[in-house]
């Protein structure tokens, strides 16, 4: 594609969120353009990172602060990007085209907002954690990882309560959740030693992705290397536990009535969609943020990619959709209006005790209950694949080293998930 050349008189393209979504839009941006002016704005230290890097940081050995990649200032200069960073986004006005902000560092003062005009604004404004208000004195102490400060603080923890992790008497983590990032992060601190416990209120582990036939298989190989599940289970309180080996400690009430006493609980129960700035701007808003094909919302300009947009009715929160958004959003915005496709795109879940990759099919709730699926066992795993009713392959699940080798076969087999 040829080279695009600003004008001076050229606005910038605002992106507000400085996540992943975020920053591959500016690389795409970049591929395209070097000089079209773009705003990046964040609400917090805006460090350039793979957020699916962090359920499984412990096995690379690396420190949190390892995982981000370069300085505020050299980021800048290699994607001739304004970053501001630690700057809240106050009100956009779609009609005027501008949007107000303000540092979070500053007084809240009518001069410490400022507002800026943009060419076209994205939201790639992200999902937040799921919390669940707890019973108990220690329910505020619930962790939750969704970003690398988040990290930061969860490892700082850990390493401070279980400084041994491969110690005999260490307490078991409590991981609320048996979803993905619950069960990777749960292979990830085990495989470093450290003993843990899964609790969950649905009866099966990835519930909202696996037949229970696979769910089982995985839970069976999780369960040999020492992971504990507390399915069908729900949990009551958390409560400060006085104890003279730890700084902090928890005694976790379930409704069955049993307890868990552990010096640290980390809560993985599901994103849901940042909309809030969207629904204050008068967007419009599902599940997430409503857009189209062309990743546009409902008003003119303003476009969303990543973890808060609802392509189609589609929120795929995975790496392999946010790079084709952020390719067809970048020739979009700078004139060569392009659609997002998804072909088929496994995911592949980083839970090495039991190789998992899953495409799940468009219609997962349907197979989940027991549907068209095709079983295959294998000595060290099995297959399982999904067919519509015209005998197209649309989802399969592939469990142990020999069903993942696969993935690339099944997938080439595989219709598209949106054309």
């Amino acid at each position: 594609m040829s080279q695009h050349t600003a004008t001076p008189e050229q606005l910038p393209i605002i992106i507000v969120g400085a996540g992943m979504a975020g920053y591959t839009l500016v690389t795409e941006l970049r591929k395209l353009n070097k000089d079209q002016p773009i705003i990046l704005i964040s609400a917090d230290a805006a460090q350039q990172y793979a957020k699916p890097n962090l359920s499984n940081m412990l096995g690379t050995k690396k420190l949190p602060q390892q995982l981000a990649r370069g300085t505020l200032e050299s980021i800048q200069a290699a994607l001739n990007v304004q970053i501001l960073n630690f700057t809240e986004v106050l009100s956009i006005d779609k009609n005027l085209k501008t949007l107000k902000i303000r540092s979070v560092k500053a007084e809240h003062t009518a001069e410490s907002v400022e507002t800026l005009a943009y060419q076209d604004l994205v939201l790639a404004v992200g999902a937040r954690q799921i919390s669940i208000p707890y019973a108990g004195n220690a329910a505020d102490h619930v962790l939750s990882v969704n970003s690398l400060a988040d990290y930061e603080r969860f490892h700082a923890i850990l390493t401070a309560c279980l400084p041994n992790p491969h110690a005999a008497d260490n307490p078991k983590i409590l991981i609320i959740g048996a979803g993905l990032i619950g069960c990777e992060f749960a292979n990830d601190l085990h495989a470093q030693g450290y003993p843990v416990c899964v609790v969950d209120l649905a009866l099966s582990i990835l519930s909202r992705l696996l037949p229970k036939e696979a769910a089982d298989y995985v839970q069976a190989a999780l369960e040999n290397i020492g992971i504990e599940f507390k399915l069908n289970s729900s949990i009551e309180a958390v409560n400060h536990l006085e104890c003279s080996d730890f700084d902090s400690f928890y005694r976790v009430a379930f409704a069955d009535g049993n307890t868990l006493d552990t010096p640290l609980i980390l809560s993985a129960i599901g994103l849901a969609a940042q909309t809030e700035l969207a629904k204050q701007t008068g967007l419009a808003v599902s599940r997430g943020i409503v857009v189209n094909e062309f990743l546009q919302t409902s008003a003119a300009h303003i476009y969303a990619l990543g973890d808060c947009a609802e392509v189609n009715g589609h929120i795929l929160p995975y790496v392999m959709p946010l790079l084709r958004q952020a390719r067809a959003l970048a020739k979009t915005l700078l004139g060569e209006v392009s659609a997002t496709s998804y072909p088929a795109m496994p995911i592949h879940v980083k839970t090495p005790a039991m190789p998992l990759v899953i495409l799940p099919p468009a219609q997962a709730e349907d197979f989940r209950q027991g549907g068209k699926w095709c079983h295959e066992m294998l000595p060290d795993g099995l297959i399982l694949q999904a067919f519509n009713d015209a005998g197209q392959l649309c989802g399969f699940v592939l469990v142990g080293p020999t069903a993942v080798k696969k993935r690339a076969e099944l997938t080439a087999q595989a219709i598209d998930l949106m054309p």
